[in-house]
């Protein structure tokens, strides 16, 4: 938990340059009002996120490899991280329940809707400037980065101590859905749940790449049902 902490703390001080450099090729590019104006909405800038998610992703995914290294001797880096593959059966039956949770999750939010959510995801999307990158940043590199470190380093580490394997689905599908503290309430509750869904697929498959594809496909059908809101 402390290796995962420092992780999210890499991930924190990654981005700082990136803030940095994207600030000044604002100021430089556009008008002082207009580049205020950007620099003063960056929480929801999806061009600002997507970089920063582009960037912070290969360090923190190289810094979870390296403390699974370390512990090699306890635990193989392959099976600590879950890197082995499943079966197309097994990976294809948990792709259909994601698709599934997606489906009851949009059904949902018909009924409850969370507002917070949705107007961050619509201006994130209209200030992505370019939307392929956006998808790149939210369905590959976000999902990877977060499934090797939840679903593989901290999930298996908890899991080797006391709390055992409940412990770990709750302490990392807890940590996961915290860390997207820019939703609101209803969206976390969702994604805990997603969590314990993610989790269940880590502990019947032993594969992280099966989390990875159901968190991608997850946020995928996220991000077409932004677009489809946006032009709404």
């Amino acid at each position: 938990m402390g290796f995962s902490a420092v992780i999210i703390l890499a991930q924190i001080v990654t981005a700082v340059p990136v803030g940095v450099a994207f600030g000044v090729a604002v100021y430089v590019t556009q008008p002082e009002s207009v580049a205020q104006a950007t620099l003063g909405t960056l929480a929801t800038n999806g061009l600002f996120l997507s970089l920063t998610v582009l960037v912070t992703t290969p360090p923190c995914v190289g810094l979870t490899f390296l403390f699974a290294w370390l512990r090699r001797r306890q635990i193989p880096v392959r099976r600590y991280l879950g890197l082995g593959a499943a079966s197309a059966r097994r990976t294809a039956v948990w792709l259909g329940a994601t698709v599934l949770f997606a489906g009851a999750a949009t059904a949902l939010a018909l009924v409850v809707p969370d507002p917070i959510a949705s107007n961050f995801m619509v201006k994130v999307y209209e200030t992505s400037v370019f939307p392929p990158l956006m998808v790149v940043a939210f369905v590959v590199a976000a999902p990877l980065f977060e499934e090797l470190l939840f679903r593989g380093f901290l999930f298996e580490g908890i899991r080797r101590s006391r709390l055992g394997a409940a412990g770990a689905v709750l302490v990392s599908s807890a940590a996961w859905a915290v860390i997207h503290f820019q939703y609101g309430w209803i969206s976390i509750a969702l994604l805990l749940v997603l969590g314990f869904l993610l989790s269940a697929a880590r502990l019947r498959t032993g594969s992280v790449w099966v989390c990875f594809l159901m968190h991608a496909v997850f946020n995928l059908i996220a991000v077409i049902e932004t677009m489809v809101a946006a032009h709404a």
